[in-house]
C-alpha cells in the first residue's frame, strides 16, 4: 500500500488512538484524591475526564474518520474502526498498566457493540459532510451540534434534585460542560468557514474523449 493510500487511514485512526490514551489517563486517580486531601487536583482530573469521555467526543471520532475517506464504503468501515481502536487502546493499555483487571473486556463489551452499530452511520455522516447543499450542511453540523448539546442533555449545569454532590464533582461538571459548549461553537464556526470557502468534495468528472479527424496537410517529399 502506498503512502498516499495510507494517509487517510492514519488521519482517521490517529485521533482515536490519542483519545483512548487520554481517556485512560484522565481516569487514573490516587488515594489522596479519593479521601479529599487533593480536592483541587481531583477537580482538574474530573474536568478532563468528563470532557474526553463525553459521548459526543467519541461519536465525533467516527464522523471524523468518515470525513477522511473518499467514498461511502470506506467511510462505513472507518467509522466503527476508529471507535473500536479507541476502545482497544483504552482498555488494553489500562489492563497493561494494572488500572483495569481482566474482567474489563466482558463488563464493557456493549461499548464495542455500540462502536460497530453506531460507527457505521456516523462514518457515513462524515462522508456526506463533503457534499454541497443542505444535506452536506446538516451532516457537517452534526458533530458540533452534538458537542454543544452534550452538557445540557447530561445535566452538567444543574444538580440532581435532592442530591448534594461534593464540590469537585459539581465544579468539574460545569467546567467540562463549558469547555464542550465552547469547543462545539468553535467547531461550528470552523465548519461554516470551511464550507463557505468552497472546500467541499464533489464527484470527479470523467473527461470525455474526443477524437479529431486527422489533419490533412501538404505532403512533402524528401530531397
Amino acid at each position: 500500500m502506498s503512502r498516499d493510500a495510507r494517509s487517510p487511514w492514519l488521519r482517521a485512526i490517529l485521533p482515536a488512538a490519542i483519545t483512548g490514551i487520554l481517556a485512560l489517563l484522565s481516569n487514573i486517580t490516587t488515594e489522596a484524591q479519593l479521601t479529599g486531601q487533593e480536592a483541587e487536583l481531583l477537580t482538574v482530573r474530573l474536568s478532563l475526564s468528563k470532557f474526553i469521555n463525553a459521548g459526543a467526543i467519541w461519536a465525533g471520532l467516527a464522523i471524523w474518520a468518515g470525513w477522511c475517506m473518499t467514498g461511502k464504503g470506506r467511510a462505513a468501515v472507518a467509522g466503527p474502526l476508529a471507535c473500536t481502536t479507541a476502545l482497544l487502546i483504552h482498555y488494553g493499555l489500562g489492563q497493561a498498566l494494572s488500572v483495569y483487571d481482566s474482567d474489563v473486556w466482558a463488563s464493557n463489551a456493549y461499548w464495542f457493540v455500540a462502536a460497530v452499530i453506531l460507527g457505521i452511520p456516523l462514518g457515513l455522516v462524515g462522508a456526506i459532510a463533503h457534499r454541497p447543499g443542505p444535506l452536506g450542511w446538516i451532516a457537517a453540523l452534526v458533530a458540533p451540534a452534538g458537542v454543544i448539546a452534550e452538557p445540557f442533555a447530561m445535566g452538567m449545569f444543574t444538580s440532581p434534585a435532592g442530591i448534594q454532590l461534593p464540590w469537585p464533582g459539581r465544579l468539574s461538571s460545569i467546567v467540562s460542560g463549558t469547555a464542550l459548549v465552547a469547543c462545539g461553537t468553535l467547531l461550528a464556526i470552523l465548519v461554516a468557514r470551511h464550507r463557505h470557502s468552497g472546500h467541499t468534495h464533489r464527484p470527479a468528472l470523467t473527461p470525455s474523449r474526443t477524437t479529431e479527424a486527422p489533419r490533412r496537410g501538404r505532403r512533402t517529399t524528401g530531397p
